[in-house]
C-alpha cells in the first residue's frame, strides 16, 4: 500500500511541475518527465546530451531521496529530468550515468530517447535497446 500511495503522490507532484514548467515558457504546450534510479552516494549523477541541440531544454534536474527510516546513509533515490519543448524539429536524447569526474567518464547506464517538437508539443519516445 505505502509503494502505492508514493507513485499516486509523485504522479501528482509531476503533473503540477508539468504545469509550472509549460508556465515558464510562453508558448510551451507540453513538458516530459525522464525518471531514472540514482544514488549520488556512490559518486554517479545522470547527465544528458542531446543531438542536435535547440529542440528541447532542460528546465529542471532534481533528485528525490526513497524513503528510508531515520538514519540510513547511501541509500538511493530518483532522478528527474523535466523537458520542454524549445523549436520544432527532432533531436536524440542520451542519458549517461557516469562519475563526472573520471578521465574519461564511463557510463555505466545509458537511456537514449527521440524527442520530437511540433507546433510547441513534445513527443517522447525510448529508443529500442541495442
Amino acid at each position: 500500500m505505502f509503494p502505492a500511495l508514493l507513485a499516486k503522490i509523485f504522479a501528482f507532484i509531476q503533473a503540477v511541475l508539468m504545469t509550472l514548467a509549460a508556465w515558464g515558457f510562453p508558448g510551451v504546450k507540453s513538458a516530459a518527465f525522464v525518471t531514472f534510479d540514482a544514488n549520488p552516494s556512490t559518486g554517479y549523477t545522470w547527465v544528458c546530451d542531446m543531438e542536435p541541440e535547440g529542440v528541447v531544454a532542460v528546465k529542471k534536474e532534481y533528485y528525490v531521496p526513497a524513503p528510508v527510516p531515520p538514519g540510513t546513509v547511501g541509500s538511493g533515490g530518483t532522478y528527474t529530468f523535466v523537458l520542454v519543448p524549445a523549436a520544432d524539429g527532432e533531436t536524440e536524447l542520451t542519458f549517461l550515468y557516469l562519475r563526472t569526474w573520471e578521465e574519461p567518464p564511463v557510463p555505466v547506464q545509458t537511456a537514449r530517447y527521440t524527442a520530437t517538437v511540433e507546433n510547441g508539443v513534445l513527443h517522447l519516445e525510448e529508443a529500442p535497446a541495442e
